[in-house]
């Protein structure tokens, strides 16, 4: 069977604004990503703390930007798999080579849509002040948890549930000023789980194996979707906030396999009863 699968490919994303805002560029899986077989990959990928995928389940969310955005596009009915894995790697940032450091236990969430260019916390779109509990205009998205460094950003992004975003008018202008709602479809967890209230229970179930990879499979319909990978390690960001806030290295991979078509399948049985029909009649004729 032919894979009709659409190449996705966007433009890097770019703001004179102070805020690094949500951007896929370089992370469309089609587009940027390396193909072997029915599966492409992204490595080299890296996130600013290894607590961000999990502050989105508590009850104030999290921060878009403690994430990594990823998307890809199909033109048809698919069963697709993720698998996200830890990676260290060195990087160059202003002349001088770091390191995106390999000891993160990774998270993701699969939502249904693609956030508008140069989206963030910040956004001033109707839609969005109207819909999102986290950013309403007498509430600030600057936590006041005591126990959490001022200035951290809360409130945008839900790793376990729809959420809004948008982008911000004086920046983009009426043409491009939107909002988009994310449908949450799954996630998935390394490790035991997560523990999001500090009483010691597991407010969301891991794989059970601490290998620093996970894996989930989705059957989704043509469409384009957003992948939201970062960190699980939750308490981190209230016991060792200065080593939590580190760059972690991971690499995403993306196989898509197509749903046979209602014809298809059609001509399949179709195809399979006269196999068995020529078989009948060899066996008669002996």
């Amino acid at each position: 069977m032919k894979t009709r699968l659409m190449v996705a490919v966007m433009a890097g994303l770019s703001s004179a604004s102070a805020f690094a805002h949500v951007s896929y560029s370089t992370r469309d899986f089609f587009a940027n990503g390396v193909q072997s077989g029915n599966t492409w990959t992204l490595s080299n990928q890296r996130v600013t703390s290894d607590f961000g995928w999990a502050d989105g389940a508590d009850a104030d969310w999290g921060d878009s930007h403690r994430v990594r955005w990823a998307r890809f596009t199909l033109t048809e009915a698919s069963t697709v798999s993720i698998t996200v894995s830890a990676a260290s790697f060195n990087y160059l940032s202003g002349g001088n080579t770091l390191a995106a450091l390999g000891d993160l236990i990774p998270g993701f969430s699969l939502y249904g849509g693609i956030a508008p260019a140069a989206a963030y916390e910040a956004g001033d779109h109707p839609d969005y002040v109207a819909h999102h509990p986290g950013l309403l205009p007498t509430v600030s998205y600057v936590t006041t948890n005591p126990a959490a460094p001022l200035g951290v950003r809360e409130g945008a992004f839900n790793a376990s549930g729809d959420f809004w975003l948008s982008n911000k008018l004086s920046e983009v202008g009426a043409a491009n000023w939107a909002s988009v709602h994310l449908t949450h479809i799954g996630q998935a967890v390394d490790g035991t789980g997560v523990d999001v209230n500090g009483d010691g229970i597991l407010d969301i179930a891991g794989d059970g194996t601490a290998n620093g990879s996970v894996t989930a499979s989705f059957t989704l319909g043509a469409g384009s979707y957003s992948l939201i990978v970062g960190g699980a390690n939750y308490a981190s960001q209230y016991v060792n906030y200065a080593a939590g806030e580190g760059q972690r290295g991971f690499s995403a991979a993306l196989s898509v396999t197509p749903v046979p078509e209602p014809e298809g399948w059609a001509l399949m049985l179709g195809g399979l009863g006269l196999v068995g029909l020529i078989a009948r009649r060899r066996i008669s004729a002996r």
